[in-house]
């Protein structure tokens, strides 16, 4: 279900002809509401309705121009991409990685100049877009063939390039309202571009009012849930709002939302049934 579709069912019990004609305050308790609900479902569903297939991809290898200064984490003359943002950088025998803002993690060790550097597809980020991880609930495949082994002290000081084969979790956080990315960086280095695919169990991202009318982004829950769960739940969040309709539904909508949070609790845990056999064992 898009967003649009979803919201405008909510604003029916507002006294609003429609959420464009919200202003920003409203828009904005309107979110939080969207937000709270989605956030009630996934903090007590079963883990096998947030579990998805997630990919990206490992860049090859490629080799840019920057004005880099001694003691800084500037980089200049070049203009950082979207597929740069926490790859690993090589200038010599200097090793850093690119992060948002073009700049360095860490400080330039180098003197003042400009290098001719290698930017090494190392590292597949999320965070950036719709689909927030909470954690890998499978294994990494390269190619989605090739399993990847997990090592938390991988040898990031190796700079070879290879096929990889190992692979660890990094959480970068940022301050000033900025998102938490989490990246996957495998060891060593690609030599050449690869697909890169893990079963994860995904997380709702924040819809901001800025998002309320989109009719291109859906919400983040199978359809078939929203009507019986994501619905009351929203509405029970809202029911706060200054522009609710008739406070006497109020009510009903609370005992709609605790009906659906026992229904949520009666949800089957898992998915399927592992092939179980009975039988004599061999020499009886």
């Amino acid at each position: 279900m898009f967003i649009a579709d979803f919201t405008e069912r909510l604003a029916a019990h507002l006294n609003v002809t429609t959420v464009v004609s919200m202003d920003a305050r409203d828009q904005l308790r309107l979110s939080d509401a969207v937000n709270a609900g989605l956030q009630d479902f996934l903090g007590k569903a079963p883990v096998y309705l947030k579990r998805g297939l997630i990919a990206g991809l490992l860049p090859a290898p490629r080799t840019v121009s920057m004005l880099l200064t001694a003691g800084s984490r500037e980089i200049g003359t070049y203009v950082v991409e979207d597929a740069d943002v926490y790859q690993t950088v090589l200038a010599g025998s200097f090793r850093n990685i690119i992060v948002p803002g073009n700049l360095l993690l860490y400080p330039w060790e180098g003197e003042t100049g400009t290098y001719e550097v290698q930017i090494c597809g190392d590292a597949v980020v999320w965070g950036t877009g719709e689909a927030l991880i909470e954690n890998l609930s499978g294994t990494p495949l390269l190619n989605d063939r090739t399993p990847l082994r997990h090592r938390e002290d991988l040898p990031i000081d190796e700079l070879g390039l290879g096929t990889p084969k190992e692979y660890r979790e990094e959480h970068y956080g940022q301050t000033l309202g900025g998102r938490p990315y989490w990246c996957l960086r495998v060891s060593p280095l690609p030599d050449v571009a690869y697909r890169l695919s893990v079963r994860a169990q995904i997380t709702s991202w924040l819809i901001t009012p800025a998002y309320l009318s989109s009719a291109t982004t859906r919400l983040p829950v199978e359809d078939r849930l929203i009507p019986r769960f994501i619905v009351p739940f929203a509405l029970y969040h809202l029911t706060s709002h200054r522009l609710w309709k008739l406070p006497e539904t109020i009510r009903t909508i609370t005992q709609q939302y605790q009906l659906a949070l026992a229904d949520l609790e009666n949800l089957p845990r898992v998915q399927h049934v592992p092939a179980n056999t009975v039988g004599t064992p061999c020499g009886y």
